[in-house]
Formats: C-alpha cells, sequence, structure tokens
C-alpha cells in the first residue's frame, strides 16, 4: 500500500512529516511514499492555502495506485476537502489530532467532510488536545462504525511519537477491508 503524508499547518510540521516518513519506510506492505511540504512554508504566510495545496497533490501525487493518507491536524482537514472535491481518494486514512473548532446549530462537534467517509479511518487523539479533545472527537466520529477513534493520554497536540502508534497504525493498514 502506498503511503500520502500531509502534516499539520506550522511548519514546525515538517518536522513531522519527516518522521512519518521514516516511520514506514521498511514496514511490510508500504510502496510508495509520498510527503507534501506546504507552499505557505516557504512564503512565510501563516496559514495553509487548501486550494493551492490540492492543486500541488493533483500534480506531483502518484496516479492510479492505491493509498492510505497519514494526516495530522490540518492534513486532515485538507484530506477531506479533497475527498469532497474528488481529488483525493484514499482506501484508508490515519489522522493525527484532529480539528475541531466549532459546534453545528445543535451544539453538536462538527469536522468538515465527515459525511463523506465511505473509507475506514483511523483516529489518534490525545485525551486534553487544545485544538479537540478526545471526547469532542468521538463525539464527532460515533455514527461512523468503520472510523475507530484511539485515546493518546497528553495535553498537547502533538503526535511526533510514531513509536507509540506504529503496531496500530501497520496492523490496520494491512488489514483488508469489505466495502
Amino acid at each position: 500500500m502506498n503511503i500520502i503524508i500531509f502534516p499539520g499547518n506550522s511548519k514546525r510540521n515538517k518536522e513531522w512529516a519527516d518522521a512519518a516518513e521514516q516511520a514506514f519506510v521498511g514496514v511490510d506492505g508500504v510502496g510508495k511514499i509520498y510527503k507534501q511540504y506546504y507552499k505557505h512554508w516557504e512564503t512565510g504566510e501563516s496559514n495553509i492555502n487548501f486550494e493551492t495545496e490540492l492543486e500541488v497533490f493533483a500534480q506531483n501525487a502518484p496516479q492510479g495506485e492505491p493509498y492510505v493518507v497519514i494526516a495530522k491536524s490540518a492534513g486532515s482537514l485538507l484530506t477531506m476537502l479533497g475527498v469532497s472535491k474528488r481529488i483525493i481518494n484514499p482506501v484508508k486514512v490515519v489522522f493525527c489530532g484532529v480539528p475541531i473548532s466549532s459546534k453545528d446549530k445543535n451544539g453538536d462537534f462538527v469536522f468538515f467532510g465527515v459525511d463523506q467517509f465511505s473509507f475506514p479511518g483511523l483516529v489518534f487523539q490525545n485525551d486534553r488536545d487544545p485544538i479537540a479533545t478526545f471526547k469532542q472527537v468521538k463525539e464527532v466520529f460515533e455514527d461512523k462504525d468503520t472510523i475507530k477513534v484511539i485515546e493518546r493520554i497528553a495535553d498537547n497536540h502533538d503526535y511526533f511519537d510514531f513509536s507509540e502508534m506504529m503496531e496500530e497504525i501497520t496492523r490496520f493498514i494491512q488489514q483488508k477491508w469489505k466495502s
């Protein structure tokens, strides 16, 4: 299975992307690894431009082969936007630190594109992540039987230690899934 890596928004997440890539090198069943560095890291802008990054992905990513998306924070938003626009078509996703910052009219937490989930997903969320707690993320995905949310004990938005997640991720990406 090929791997697509979408890091989080801040330039610090370049290190996260590099760590993710290194974690998957040599893993049984993993083929090509594509990681995307964001344009705003070069320009000095403060936030990701999702449309620009989707264009970069469409122009540079491996085409025609199945892949799993590994994404952190804003990378998961990029993934879901790309799915909704049919630019990104993963067979599975792994999200680390899903950002949920809004509520719908009923007061429920929302994650853009959750209704687009027709593929299996694995979500790692810190219990006290300041961007979104484990409880909030679990609530968002509770009606999606294709998504497994795993609680990590931490009070930050860091997901750099792949050694803690790799056993679960490897099992997940190697598992056959019937649609």
